[in-house]
This record gives C-alpha cells, structure tokens and sequence, in this order.
C-alpha cells in the first residue's frame, strides 16, 4: 500500500459483533517497504475503533514502522479499546503520516480479539433450611451394663426429619460401622459395655436405577 497523505484508508472491517465492556485488542504486522538509509519519512498507522454508525469511539496512532533491513523485517503493533456498551463496532486502520514519500507499507495478520468474562469456577451458596425441617438427632437415654465386665447396655436416641423411604444410618464405633434403621426413635442393640460412645447419623443418600 502506498497511498500518499493523512488520514487515508488502508483497511477496514465494520459490522463486527462484540461484547459489550470488553476490552478489544486490535492487532497486525506491519512492513516498511523502504530500505533503510534510504529517504523518506517512517510512516505510523491510526487504528480508530467505530461503532455502528461509524463515529469513533477510541483512536490511537501506532509508533512509526521502521525502514526494513531485511525481508523479514516485520513490526508487531498493538492498541486496546474498550468498545463500552455498544456490541457493534467496526475497526480502521488509516495513515497517520502527511508526507509527499507516501506510506509504503505491507499490513498482514490483522486481528481483533476480545476476551469473554471468564465466570467463576466456584461460588458461595447459602442454604436456609425452613424452620421444623432440620435433620437432627437427640439422645433419649441408655441402659447401663447389669454388671462390671459385662457387654449388655445400649443407646436410645431419636431422629427427626429424614425420608422414610431411605431412612438414615447409624454408627456408635467412630464409622467403622454403620446400622440402617427407617424408624424413630431406636434403641441400639444390647451389646455395650462400660464406657464413652460418640452417636454419628447420616441421612442415606437417594439411590437411582437407570
């Protein structure tokens, strides 16, 4: 491209859905066709994001493309607009260099990228759990060994709100084992001797067949 004057065209894309409040990150690689050390002025590329009307929403003018030393003396630009609420918007890239030499580019690789809004991956809910719902568990009494040595007492205790259906279970031995009863209140077998017994319930999970 070689176009002479300020402000002329170079390329452009209009009608580009976006999202709204992203940040947009326009990009592209830009050649000076002059070699350097020869005359001529480094031209610079004005990249405008549009909305739908085509009235501009940001603009800045990229650092001027250096003469080439090679042939793979390529120059990365890039600028970031944020296009607010608008969720059309259009991107042109224009000569930004008033000089008799003209713009003697090559542009290539052009992109627009915006990033989605990433959701999180985890969040916080609060479980309100109605009043006379709660799934709870009180000791109703016990029945002390008849003996010294002996192994005969037992717990009794109650559990309340628990679906019938699947019922709960129960353990006594720290959850080594687990006793399933669909009933309240019970009474644990007559199999305990002397000492401290810490009462764990659990609701049984639903079991599907499919």
């Amino acid at each position: 491209m070689s176009p002479q004057g300020n402000n002329n065209i170079l390329w452009s894309r209009t009608g580009l859905d976006v999202l709204a409040n992203q940040d947009i990150t326009i990009s592209f690689y830009a050649y000076n066709l002059q070699v350097d050390g020869t005359p001529g002025r480094e031209p610079e590329v004005l990249v405008e994001l549009v909305d739908a009307s085509g009235t501009v929403i940001n603009s800045m003018a990229t650092t001027a493309i250096d003469k080439n030393n090679n042939a793979d003396d390529w120059h990365l630009r890039e600028v970031t607009f944020n296009p607010g609420a608008n969720t059309v918007a259009g991107v042109l890239l224009r000569t930004n260099l008033d000089s008799d030499d003209g713009n003697f580019l090559v542009l290539d690789d052009i992109q627009a990228i915006q990033t989605p809004e990433i959701c999180e991956k985890t969040q916080d809910v609060t479980v309100v759990v109605e009043s006379g719902k709660t799934f709870e568990v009180a000791i109703l009494g016990s029945t002390d060994p008849t003996c010294n040595g002996s192994d005969n007492g037992n717990i009794r205790f109650e559990v309340t709100n628990f679906d019938s259906a699947f019922g709960y279970q129960y353990s006594i031995d720290g959850g080594t084992t687990w006793v399933t009863e669909t009933t309240s209140p019970i009474t644990t077998s007559s199999t305990l001797a002397d000492g401290t017994y810490n009462v764990m319930v659990e609701k049984n999970r639903r079991q599907y067949v499919h």
